[in-house]
């Protein structure tokens, strides 16, 4: 016996003035908030004011969102303060869940600081409160998260409460807000808080700064003109002067300010009791003639030390431009590992190589206060070294030395300048030895010469001859000293770079094992990075995965921030192949945020890229096109050709997205005029796979299978068995519109094969749908419809966008065939629906003309027909000929079937000028389905 289905309507109050919830009337909104509206009630049964807040419908099912809003009530009506807001209880009623707290009569401290009624005793007396209210919040084990001028009241009588510990979180709590949230107010973030980390009752003292600076001031000291400067901002930037806005305010007042805002909390004050106490020792604030208190407590600790290592002038022959170059970048690569100290980039010092600019010019647009500047000069057998350490504030000399080696100790000089900088900075030992700062990378200095001309040639390369006389020089580096472990991955780089990745696999494993040998952790973090990219290009993700984070860990013990990044980078691009978009967004985040911290405008401009490839997969083109444009502008300016390439490319695959092939190809060609000048084989594949889709849609099938073919070589030698999978998927599309269904097929199912070898979404996605779309020609629906379905199930649960919107198409397609167009057209409309929100323009053509023809075949012929014709215009303006000629198929047949008079004569004249089309540009598939359309009226 069948069981009753259960009644899963529930009753449901609407919010409203004069509506009971529980016991409380509702009086009026007061207002609306990230949560929920709240507002102002009477209790029935206390006779009292009351303000209800209420939990948004849309959370009240998420049990993660209502678990903390409801630990706000626990949490706040634990604490029983004058400056903080009364909780009376938490509540549900006819599924609203509300928080009913203390009615407050008064004014936002937001609006007291916007219309200036605060001075400097009225902004100390409000500060005062609300710190004593947030330390007993804070000794109770609660943090608040959200301290900001608007979730404070002030009274008529200047009483101070503190609101909503909506966000407020148990110091031992950590199992509803989890680490990586970004829960707060931008303005009054603080910077951990900024960064998703978690959080200590130091970060409300950091916001507790902001608010008292901005009520002295009038002025927040981070906000910029968008969110992710304004992060920037407090995350790095200096705390703006408050003599900038008022030089009455006292400087030992604006000494206490400052210390709440340091970046690190552990140079915050450490609890709040702290600055109550430094405040009171001030005594009458409003004349700074009355402050005769000296405060210990308030000396910020010393700022993180900024540091541009300028590239050393060669006085010597041209020749010897490497040696400058090379132990520069040694150096900068070296002091970079001491996290005390933040070293500008080779890429950002490169800039100034020439430069007439003076010191102080240099270093303001650098960021730093300190110079290294210097020379080398090799005369002979002897080799000159002139340096000096320059504070930029007062232009004094911190150090300065000159001294010469000969030609046998030039691996030395590195060493000699490290030790002396570290000593000059008082780094520590300690610090020095642990990042392993000055070590000489090799003991032969003909292998060090060979070496540093080798990574010259390689990082000056303008083509590929450059390439090869770069690995010439690292082999002769190695054929003097065999060990010498920076050459050998070193040639392992260039290997994998022209497609040699047998050759370029045994190199990384021997220079991985030497440096293990000697402890060197910097060439071990080096090579376990490169071997982290490499196994990824061949699709061992899971290797690849174990030895990101093993280089990971030892980036990190060392400090080297600029490791850090490349190794999150490869680390980034595993996530995409896993489709795990969340994550690979997080951690781009933190790129992002290093390639800030070191002003590496390239890093930035990687990083850019790498999340517009992001976007792009998930259907977000216009956030992908803004990125790519902003990533290709710095490696303009950066004259980054590696880095421009790829933005090109990624150009190229939005415009061939959105039906612009014409645009496309020209960002592919020109793409790959930079990477075949360059010699980049990886690349130089792509660009040609992309090419070869772009013929192909464009009917020059002859030429562009000739590209794809060539590109599944070029990535098979290279073991990139994802990209050769890809390939052999447009391959298989290739030869299915040349009318070879065998060859299609078989394509497809190689591809499949490697996709559940490597278990890539992408891959298989693409692999499922290519098959289904053959046999779906081959009328086998049944299997057809059995792969599009695996397709869409992968896809959907990776959210991949684009592809969910062209298997719907592909589903009602196969729907109209067999005749079920009511299925049909519910396909179409989800794919309209995606296609419209990501701007896939062929797509959107493709299901709004089916919705014309299920609207005919619904009994609205001739609106049915007005949209069909419609969407004919807009596709004329594509450059797809395929997409026009299909959507120009379906208007003749409407107009056959469902027209009247001279509408059947233009519809059977538009059939057989689409089939005459169809048939010249010789898309068999194409031409079979104008022809049904064609013998079914």
């Amino acid at each position: 016996m069948q069981e009753p289905e259960q009644d899963k309507t529930q009753t449901f109050t609407v919010l409203q003035p004069g509506v009971t919830i529980s016991h409380y009337r509702l009086e009026r909104l007061l207002g609306s908030g990230g949560f929920g509206d709240v507002y102002l009630a009477e209790d029935i049964n206390l006779k009292r004011k009351a303000a209800l807040k209420f939990l948004a419908p849309k959370y009240v099912s998420d049990r993660d969102f209502r678990a903390r809003f409801q630990r706000e009530a626990r949490s706040a009506a634990t604490l029983s303060h004058p400056n903080v807001v009364t909780v009376y209880e938490v509540g549900e009623h006819e599924s609203h869940v509300f928080i009913a707290m203390e009615y407050l009569q008064g004014t936002e401290l937001r609006q007291l600081i916007i219309d200036g009624r605060l001075d400097v005793d009225k902004s100390v007396n409000l500060i005062m409160q609300i710190a004593d209210g947030l330390a007993t919040a804070h000794e109770a084990g609660l943090i608040h998260r959200d301290i900001k001028p608007g979730n404070v009241i002030v009274d008529s009588k200047m009483r101070a409460k503190l609101l909503d510990f909506g966000l407020a979180k148990g110091t031992e709590d950590d199992q509803i807000t989890q680490l990586g949230s970004t829960i707060g107010t931008i303005n009054y973030m603080s910077p951990e808080q900024s960064r998703g980390e978690e959080l200590d009752k130091r970060s409300d003292i950091f916001s507790v700064g902001i608010i008292f600076y901005e009520m002295l001031t009038g002025n927040t000291p981070f906000r910029r003109n968008n969110m992710p400067a304004t992060l920037h901002a407090i995350a790095h930037d200096d705390v703006p002067p408050m003599a900038d806005f008022d030089v009455k305010i006292p400087e030992l007042l604006e000494a206490i300010v400052r210390r709440a805002l340091e970046k690190n909390p552990a140079d915050r004050y450490q609890d709040l009791r702290q600055f109550q106490n430094d405040l009171r020792a001030l005594g009458g604030l409003a004349d700074p003639s009355q402050i005769s208190v000296s405060i210990s407590a308030v000396t910020t600790a010393p700022k993180v030390k900024s540091l541009a290592v300028l590239h050393l002038a060669n006085l010597g022959s041209p020749d010897d431009d490497f040696l400058s170059y090379g132990i520069t970048e040694d150096l900068i690569v070296d002091l970079t590992r001491i996290g005390s100290v933040r070293v500008a980039p080779m890429r950002s010092v490169l800039r100034y190589k020439d430069s007439d600019d003076e010191i102080e010019v240099i270093a303001e647009k650098l960021k730093v206060g300190l110079i290294l500047d210097g020379s080398i000069h090799r005369s002979g057998s002897k080799i000159r070294v002139s340096a000096q350490l320059i504070d930029v504030k007062d232009g004094s000399n911190l150090w300065a030395q000159r001294w010469e080696e000969s030609e046998e100790n030039l691996p030395k000089i590195k060493n000699a300048l490290a030790d002396a900088i570290s000593q000059a900075l008082d780094l520590g030992e300690t610090i020095v030895r642990d990042a392993q700062v000055g070590q000489p990378q090799a003991q032969n200095a003909g292998a060090y010469e060979s070496y540093l001309r080798g990574k010259y040639t390689f990082d000056h390369k303008q083509d590929k001859y450059d390439v090869d006389i770069a690995l010439g020089l690292y082999r002769m580096a190695l054929k003097e000293e065999p060990s010498l472990v920076a050459a050998r991955t070193a040639v392992a780089e260039v290997l994998t770079y022209q497609g040699r990745v047998v050759d370029a696999e045994e190199e990384l494993h021997g220079a991985l094992e030497i440096a293990r040998q000697k402890d060197l952790k910097a060439d071990q973090a080096r090579a376990l990075m490169l071997l982290t990219r490499f196994e990824a290009r061949q699709s061992q993700l899971d290797q690849a995965w174990t030895f990101g984070q093993e280089a990971l860990a030892l980036m990190r013990e060392l400090r080297d921030l600029a490791g850090e990044a490349e190794v999150l980078g490869s680390l980034i691009s595993i996530l995409q192949a896993r489709a795990d978009f969340d994550e690979a967004m997080r951690l781009f985040d933190r790129v992002l945020e290093i390639g800030r911290q070191l002003d590496d405008q390239e890093r930035i401009g990687e990083a850019l890229k790498n999340m517009g490839l992001a976007y792009s997969r998930k259907g977000e083109f216009d956030r992908a096109q803004s990125l790519y444009d902003e990533a290709l502008a710095l490696a303009e300016s950066s004259e980054n050709l590696s880095l421009q390439a790829a933005c090109l490319s990624n150009l190229g695959n939005l415009a061939f997205f959105r039906g612009k092939l014409d645009r496309a190809f020209d960002y592919y060609r020109h793409s790959l005029e930079i990477q075949e000048n360059l010699g980049e084989m990886a690349g130089r594949a792509r660009s040609r796979l992309n090419m070869g889709l772009v013929k192909m849609q464009l009917g020059q099938h002859d030429e562009g299978l000739k590209f794809l073919l060539r590109s599944e070589e070029d990535f098979d030698h290279l073991g990139e068995r994802a990209n050769q999978a890809l390939a052999l998927t447009n391959i298989s599309e290739a030869r299915l519109m040349l009318g070879d269904t065998e060859e299609a097929i078989r394509a497809a199912q190689r591809a499949l094969d490697i996709g559940h070898e490597i278990n890539q979404p992408l891959v298989r996605i693409s692999a499922q749908m290519h098959l289904g779309a053959t046999l779906q020609h081959m009328k086998e629906f049944e299997e057809a419809r059995q792969h599009f379905q695996t397709a869409l199930s992968i896809a959907e649960s990776a959210k991949i966008t684009r592809n969910i919107a062209h298997i719907h198409i592909q589903l009602g397609s196969m729907d109209f065939q067999e005749g079920n167009l009511k299925q049909g057209r519910i396909e179409f409309d989800k794919a309209y629906k995606i296609a419209k929100e990501i701007g896939d323009g062929p797509a959107q053509l493709l299901a709004e003309a089916h919705q014309g023809v299920a609207m005919c075949s619904e009994g609205l012929a001739n609106a049915g027909i007005q949209q069909v014709r419609a969407v004919v215009t807009q596709a004329e303006q594509q450059d797809d000929h395929q997409v026009r000629l299909h959507i120009q198929g379906l208007l003749g047949f409407c107009l056959m079937k469902y027209g009247r008079g001279d509408a059947v004569e233009e519809g059977g004249r538009i059939l057989t000028e689409a089939l005459e089309a169809a048939t010249h540009v010789g898309v068999v598939p194409l031409q079979t389905f104008i022809r049904e359309l064609k013998d079914t009226v």
